[in-house]
């Protein structure tokens, strides 16, 4: 497999959420200079780390298990679905940073992958009402 990493430049979206609710967000507008990305054949993640480069992951969040939505693939939009019980039991109180990978398939080799990171930013879980 190949896999083709692209760095910056990525957006900054900074992102807060309540820990007892539904987690629902558009994620910004996937853009190719001026014009949306097609997202079909694409996987997006995002990691849920303490601080950007640490080694604990904290959440990972995906296309390939439900909690990120492709809602328009030719438009370049995307959402997050993560229901309330797993950002209880999942996501921490406090400010964690997040950034955002598209993966797609690249060239004509078998199995080549392009990744890059779309956005990052800050991710504050505020605390919720859930009773003890």
């Amino acid at each position: 497999m190949t896999v083709v990493v692209v760095q910056p430049p990525y957006t900054t979206a900074t992102c807060e959420i309540v820990q007892d609710e539904d987690w629902l967000d558009p994620l910004p507008r996937f853009l190719e200079g001026d014009e949306p990305s097609d997202l079909t054949d694409v996987t997006i993640e995002i990691f849920i780390r303490p601080v950007y480069d640490h080694s604990v992951l904290i959440k990972k969040l995906s296309t390939e298990d439900g909690t990120i939505v492709i809602d328009d693939a030719a438009g370049g939009l995307a959402s997050i679905y993560v229901e309330r019980e797993t950002v209880i039991s999942d996501i921490p109180i406090g400010k964690w940073d997040h950034f955002c990978v598209q993966s797609e398939p690249f060239g004509t080799l078998a199995g080549g992958f392009l990744r890059r990171e779309r956005f990052r930013g800050p991710l504050i879980v505020h605390p919720g009402r859930v009773a003890s």
